[in-house]
């Protein structure tokens, strides 16, 4: 037996159980302290990922599908010329530049039901530096009632733009 580990029988320290809420169905389950354990069961956890899977593809669908250049009375392409585009570090380096952003913010538009084309339409784009857009995080700088106004007005002024 020279050279080998026998292992020894220990008792296993009991971890202290935490309250948590279920990223699912919102009610209290217990769990161990240390555990990363989100959901209280594999069913709340399957149906939490629809609901994300549904997300990604609304948030797809909010994707702008139109070039700001074909607009330049409408956007400030002044931004663009002294800062450029934003580039990640990956892509370009360029973490001053100008990205465009929604002026309703797609996360408010998934938890108020607000149609797509709504939050993709045009009036709902800005300029800003993307550091500025970064920091807004998923706030809005316009409410719905003003924005479906803007668009109105942007329809009227870009009659074949409308179905962008």
């Amino acid at each position: 037996m020279s050279g080998r580990i026998i292992p020894t029988r220990y008792k296993k320290k009991k971890l202290p159980r935490q309250a948590r809420i279920c990223a699912g169905c919102n009610d209290f389950f217990h769990t161990i302290f240390s555990s990363k354990q989100k959901y209280c069961s594999s069913t709340c956890r399957r149906a939490d990922q629809k609901s994300t899977d549904a997300y990604v593809a609304y948030y797809n669908e909010c994707k702008f599908k139109f070039h700001v250049y074909h607009f330049p009375e409408e956007f400030d392409l002044s931004l663009l010329e002294q800062h450029g585009w934003y580039k990640a570090k990956n892509n370009g380096d360029n973490l001053k530049g100008v990205s465009r952003d929604h002026k309703i913010s797609v996360k408010h538009g998934w938890k108020n039901d607000i149609p797509s084309d709504v939050i993709r339409h045009p009036a709902n784009c800005e300029l800003m530096l993307h550091s500025d857009n970064s920091s807004k995080s998923d706030g809005c700088s316009i409410d719905l009632e003003e924005l479906l106004k803007e668009i109105k007005i942007w329809n009227a002024k870009h009659p074949k733009a409308a179905s962008l």
